[in-house]
């Protein structure tokens, strides 16, 4: 018996549309759906995975990053002394050095005069601790700093508050903490301050959203086993819309499509008590 070698099926939005449409009697077999039902399948398949994530159903992808350190913004003070960033913002009155009523969230006085460059409004100013992430990243599953000889340290994960408990933000060191904050813009920041952002590079491995479907011939950037998951549950919410079934047919659909969610949700939980989700910290 000769065996295919291969191990990279999956179907395209398209696909899963019109296997859905199938189940529930909405077009025949050998046919394909319409533009109409292609649109609204579409837009249905979209905004149930969205709501998948909110049952913290596992279907994030897995992915690698590295970051470069980047130098903080330097600005010169009314003083005429220099002032580091210590924190990523769009600059306004309330945070200008020394006039500004937040400046010291957001600068680090140095002993330096006239380094920096001329503060303004309305500019953006960036710090070596606080790194904007990709739209798309809901968790960080691991993350390490690689210094200039590629010597790796594995860097400790730490909540808000843990976070705003270290004490001196302005104290320089090799980075050993980062805080992930959850937002639209994701964000971490390092502890401590890089004493040499050159030296250091970041490598993180991210939980990231999965990529919409767009267009028919996309396909999930997922594990297969959901596969059926999607074909069943987009056909339970495909058939009101277009669905012909009997009450106790689609009321069996409606139970296959929960138990093949559930069977596949199951499938990241290892035996015993341990469960691994998407680190969600803020």
């Amino acid at each position: 018996m000769t065996t295919s070698g291969s191990y990279d099926f999956n179907l395209n939005t398209n696909e899963i549309i019109n296997a859905a449409l199938r189940k529930i009697r909405a077009i025949p077999y050998g046919q394909t759906a319409d533009a109409f039902q292609i649109k609204y399948g579409r837009q249905a398949l979209n905004s149930m995975i969205k709501n998948w994530r909110a049952r913290d159903a596992f279907i994030f992808d897995l992915d690698w990053t590295t970051i470069d350190l980047q130098a903080s913004t330097v600005v010169v003070g009314s003083d005429g002394y220099d002032y580091e960033c210590i924190r990523n913002h769009e600059s306004s009155s309330d945070d200008q050095p020394i006039t500004g009523a937040n400046y010291l969230s957001y600068w680090k006085k140095l002993s330096t005069t006239g380094e920096g460059v001329a503060w303004s409004s309305g500019q953006d100013y960036v710090s070596s601790v606080n790194y904007d992430l990709d739209t798309n990243i809901v968790g960080i599953s691991d993350m390490f700093i690689r210094d200039e000889n590629n010597y790796d340290v594995s860097m400790t994960p730490i909540t808000k508050k843990e976070y705003f408990q270290q004490g001196n933000k302005t104290s320089e060191g090799k980075p050993t903490m980062y805080y992930f904050r959850r937002k639209p813009t994701p964000q971490i920041y390092i502890y401590p301050l890089p004493d040499d952002e050159t030296k250091y590079v970041l490598n993180l491995d991210v939980f990231k959203y999965p990529d919409d479907f767009d267009s028919g011939t996309n396909t999930p950037d997922y594990l297969q086993e959901w596969l059926d998951p999607l074909i069943f549950n987009l056909a339970v919410r495909l058939h009101p819309e277009f669905g012909t079934l009997p009450t106790g047919e689609f009321d069996r659909l409606r139970l296959d499509a929960e138990n093949l969610f559930d069977i596949a949700s199951g499938l990241d939980e290892e035996t015993g008590d341990a469960y691994f989700q998407p680190d969600m910290r803020r």
